[in-house]
């Protein structure tokens, strides 16, 4: 579900994030391909609210927003970085009001960032592929194996069941959700290019 609800926007999101890092470098700066990226500061989606939980979930990151969806207004900003030693960052904020400008550093909370308020650009990539859906037309049009119905019979040995914990959605308590019936949201997901020359503080307290 991840993978369809947010895989496709998280990973039209990675190819835009390539495209600007090689665009980036000084042997493709002038390049024709690069001219509409090289001065792109920011990339917005807007989307429905139901969408972001998607995206949260190909995050890994069910810790942004508990117990239900995010709110009416809600925005995702996801920056890339390029840091004092070269290495791309990324860095995820979150903003849970419809009005005002307070974001959260959620980086934290992203499954592949092992707790860190910036996330490495290769760990981030990486960690990312188990809900890349490559083309998502070959992705949506795979046909679904049809259930077995063979009748499995009744064991008479007494056990324990292993007990499993799931969402109403059938999925497991480790992601949203996905349901959104009858609830339109006002959200969007930005895209936040800081890949020129940036001048910051210490790393930790410059970046939460």
């Amino acid at each position: 579900m991840a993978t369809i609800a947010g895989g496709n926007l998280l990973w039209d999101m990675i190819h835009r994030m390539q495209e600007k890092i090689k665009c980036s470098q000084l042997t493709n700066i002038n390049k024709t391909e690069c001219a509409w990226i090289r001065d792109l500061k920011y990339y917005a989606y807007s989307t429905r609210g139901s969408t972001l939980n998607g995206f949260l979930a190909a995050l890994d990151a069910a810790e942004v927003y508990r117990p239900d969806e995010v709110r009416f207004g809600s925005a995702i900003i996801v920056e890339l970085w390029r840091n004092e030693n070269a290495q791309y960052e990324i860095i995820v904020r979150f903003r849970e009001k419809s009005f005002g400008t307070e974001l959260r550093n959620v980086t934290k909370l992203v499954g592949v960032c092992g707790r860190k308020v910036a996330c490495s650009w290769n760990d981030f990539v990486a960690g990312s592929e188990t809900y890349n859906p490559g083309d998502f037309q070959k992705y949506c049009a795979k046909r679904i194996s049809p259930i077995n119905s063979t009748t499995t019979p009744v064991s008479t040995t007494t056990t324990t069941p292993v007990s499993t914990t799931t969402t109403t959605s059938g999925t497991s308590s480790k992601s949203f959700s996905l349901l959104s019936l009858g609830s339109y949201f006002l959200a969007s997901l930005i895209i936040n290019f800081s890949v020129t020359e940036i001048a910051r503080q210490n790393n930790d307290e410059s970046r939460s």
